[in-house]
């Protein structure tokens, strides 16, 4: 009980700014607002009814208070008439006079055209101070961050990298094609720059930096394979080539075509056949075949296995030559 009170008086607390904090923020909308409709409404009735018409409309609000106030509607008044003239009749009957009822249709049709001229006025004004406002208050919520990696959501990511990317494909585009591209169907741009940026467990990557480094880091079952693959089956359908190296074969499994993919492993059927003699001819060449067979152990300056096991592979390479069996 004791910390849902707790959670209400939070709560109410930070409803009860929040409203002050929106009010205040709506208060100078909303006295701009009362000015501009207060002056135009009073220059549009100034210019649209005469001296008696406004009499007419006073004399009409007067009685209107008079009878919310229950006085006596027997009551006769005195009210002229637009040729000096003065005529007596009782204060109900002011709302049905003619002249009145018609100054009164004219006072409301000038109050709604001042209406529509402030609501075009503070309508397109009203939408420039919101997008302002708006604005101003993300940007105030941004960090500042100058340089280095940083932990963001993915959200965030998201966004930062839709806006990279864009610049960065407005730039490339401008400096290839100049204005005229903006002037372009999006088929006919995707045509002659069909570049687009991979993604990797549906992130985009950065503009043209899909062959820099990327760790996927995750325990097991956590999808780091289901990423890749999702890379691979991304890059097939755009017709692009890739290197794998797969150490369990499960993307040989659910990739592999015959016609188009090429394994490099000697103990895989599959793989094409491939001679060392095809690339050493003499023993310089058998030597550095050597080097690259036969590390270097990480030993001292006296290496002699290492040599000597380069030395009988070269010897072996050498004897098969001369006897045509390479």
């Amino acid at each position: 009980m004791k910390r849902n009170l707790v959670n209400f008086t939070r709560g109410s607390q930070l409803l009860g700014h929040f409203s002050f904090m929106f009010a205040a923020g709506l208060k100078g909308p909303l006295i701009v607002a009362a000015l501009v409709i207060s002056w135009t409404s009073w220059w549009t009735i100034s210019a649209g009814l005469t001296d008696h018409e406004v009499y007419l409309v006073w004399m009409r609000i007067y009685a209107a208070i008079y009878g919310f106030m229950e006085f006596d509607p027997a009551k006769r008044i005195t009210l002229e008439t637009a040729f000096g003239a003065t005529i007596q009749f009782p204060i109900a009957q002011l709302e049905s006079y003619p002249p009145v009822v018609h100054a009164w249709q004219k006072l409301t049709g000038l109050l709604t055209s001042a209406l529509w001229r402030s609501g075009f006025l503070l309508v397109p004004a009203f939408a420039v101070f919101y997008w302002f406002a708006e604005r101003f208050g993300g940007r105030s919520k941004e960090r500042k961050h100058e340089r280095g990696a940083m932990l963001v959501t993915l959200p965030e990511l998201v966004d930062e990298l839709t806006a990279h990317n864009r610049r960065e494909r407005t730039r490339e585009l401008d400096s290839a094609l100049g204005w005229k591209w903006r002037l372009s169907l999006p088929r006919e741009i995707a045509r002659v720059f069909p570049y687009r940026p991979s993604h990797i467990a549906t992130v985009s990557y950065p503009w043209r930096l899909e062959q820099s480094h990327a760790m996927l880091i995750g325990t097991t079952g956590m999808g780091k394979t289901v990423a890749i693959s999702d890379m691979i089956a991304e890059a097939r359908a755009k017709g692009q080539r890739c290197v794998v190296f797969d150490l369990t074969g499960a993307f040989i499994e659910h990739f592999h075509a015959a016609h188009c993919d090429i394994i490099l492993n000697p103990l895989d059927a599959r793989c094409p056949q491939w001679s060392l003699f095809d690339e050493c001819r003499s023993e310089g060449e058998f030597w550095a075949a050597a080097d690259a067979l036969v590390p270097h152990d990480g030993g001292g300056e006296a290496q002699f296995w290492v040599i000597a096991a380069r030395a009988l592979f070269v010897e072996f390479c050498l004897k098969l030559v001369a006897e045509g069996r390479a």
